[in-house]
């Protein structure tokens, strides 16, 4: 019994040392009020912004960003819209004409199509043009919860393959001419032209031999397409650029527009006229 006493006095003395000894690191001293902190708020969406040395670097935009869907004739386009708020469809026409299934209010301004669901149910769509030979688009769009959309239809399908006249052979009166340097001309100056529709083109890099070829934009109408490109002269040595470089099946004009004569370092850019069977349409 004196042997148990012994050490239980023996196991105060240290329980009153222990509490007059300061605390370890990082432990906060006894009575001391302890903070609870919540969860750490989620991260903010990084959005794309200028670097620099880097220039403009992507961010996370992806829920607002345009939707380039490739269309025809022969098929049915699925595509996701805001359930809430007006969805904005860039078209390849002039003066669209739309027929739809009474979903959603509708409303055609200039080339766009403006589209309000008035449920959560999908909302079947045609556009065309007031030609009755005009491809005719069919687009099924399906209301989530997401912000104002706005997608931009680009024909796969030239006019010829539906009966429609191509333009194959330039009138007498250099009307088809003109429609071309017309045509060039808006794009060269950023501006669309009337009866395209501007859309991203994939992220690559080709190599021509002294030059490095970046595609940066399609502009596609009813009958053709217009290609941009970015070009730059990545050797030590100047370039004299000619547009028959970017000649081949299918191209229809070609245009260097500010400069055709580079520098190293130096770039210009390129725009290319083509059929829309020469990229894979129809």
């Amino acid at each position: 019994m004196k042997r148990l006493l012994v050490a239980l006095a023996v196991l105060s003395a240290f329980a009153a040392q222990a509490q007059d000894l300061p605390p370890p690191p990082g432990i906060p001293a006894a009575g001391t009020p302890v903070a609870f902190h919540a969860k750490a708020a989620a991260p903010k969406r990084i959005l794309e912004q200028k670097l620099p040395g880097l220039g403009l670097m992507p961010g996370d935009k992806q829920a607002t960003k345009a939707n380039v869907v490739r269309v025809s004739s022969d098929r049915n386009e699925i595509i996701y819209v805001s359930a809430e708020y007006p969805n904005r469809i860039a078209t390849p026409y002039a003066d669209p004409k739309v027929i739809d299934d009474d979903k959603a209010v509708v409303k055609a301004v200039g080339q766009s199509v403006y589209v309000t669901p008035k449920s959560d149910a999908p909302i079947t769509l045609f556009v065309s043009s007031p030609s009755p030979n005009d491809p005719v688009v069919s687009l099924t769009l399906v209301p989530k919860n997401l912000p104002s959309q706005t997608i931009i239809l680009q024909l796969d399908e030239p006019l010829a393959a539906v009966g429609a006249k191509p333009e194959e052979e330039a009138p007498s009166d250099n009307v088809y001419t003109d429609r071309i340097r017309y045509v060039m001309r808006q794009i060269a100056l950023g501006k669309t032209p009337e009866g395209f529709a501007e859309g991203a083109l994939p992220k690559a890099v080709a190599r021509m031999d002294q030059l490095m070829v970046v595609p940066e934009v399609r502009y596609s109408g009813s009958s053709y397409d217009v290609y941009r490109y970015r070009v730059e002269n990545v050797s030590d040595a100047t370039v004299e650029m000619d547009e028959q470089a970017f000649a081949s099946d299918g191209v229809r004009a070609v245009a260097i527009f500010p400069n055709a004569i580079l520098e190293k370092g130096q770039s210009t850019s390129v725009f290319v006229m083509a059929d829309k069977a020469a990229t894979g349409g129809k």
